[in-house]
């Protein structure tokens, strides 16, 4: 399936997005599903040379992930979905936290709590770049962006969660080279990327 761009079945989303950005909060729901949907993806290269793909294969079952300065690590699990008119957020998964020498030093579930802003970004893969395995409904749209929620981990307390969908034709914010996240708060201080295939899709 073709990526689509956000212009006319988004526009009234857009607008939203505005306005929920510059209001802030909004309660969590975890039973209703959101009008826009985030998937920790794995991605998987198509074609005969990893220097030359011909295609991408799109798996739910991603591990992103991001670094703190100590060399500890953070990887998450999970999707969702957001609600910028209504402010709401839902969903979450699984995290596991790792010191510099690789000892788990802690792990759990983690959920939205809040959502906070999406930016949209231009570019997406090639023209002509085959996509497998599409996450969102039928005909659904996906775009590169950030997108920030508010999240609680068990074990860990609150944070700042920002995901990043950077495709190979979209501008690079400083500091991201792919997709990727970082998570921040009173015991989370991770803001370091680590490139890999692992990284988030959105739907519209």
């Amino acid at each position: 399936m073709k990526k689509l761009s956000l212009v006319a079945a988004l526009v009234v989303a857009a607008t939203a997005v505005l306005a929920a950005s510059s209001l802030g909060a909004g309660a969590t729901d975890r039973g209703t599903a959101r009008p826009f949907t985030f998937f920790l993806t794995h991605y998987t290269l198509l074609g005969n040379d990893p220097n030359s793909p011909t295609g991408v294969r799109y798996q739910d079952n991603g591990r992103p992930s991001a670094q703190a300065a100590n060399g500890s690590t953070v990887v998450l699990t999970g999707r969702g979905g957001w609600d910028p008119a209504a402010g709401s957020a839902t969903g979450g998964g699984t995290y596991a936290v790792t010191s510099a020498a690789g000892a788990m030093t802690a792990h759990g579930t983690w959920h939205p709590t809040r959502f906070v802003s999406f930016l949209q970004l231009a570019g997406w893969w090639p023209k002509g770049f085959k996509e497998v395995g599409w996450q969102g409904s039928r005909g659904s749209p996906s775009y590169s962006g950030i997108l920030t929620l508010n999240v609680q981990l068990s074990g860990l307390g609150t944070g700042v969660l920002k995901l990043y969908c950077l495709m190979p034709g979209t501008p690079k914010p400083a500091g991201h080279a792919s997709d990727g996240l970082t998570l921040t708060g009173p015991k989370l201080h991770f803001t370091k990327q680590i490139q890999s295939y692992e990284g988030v899709m959105y739907y519209g």
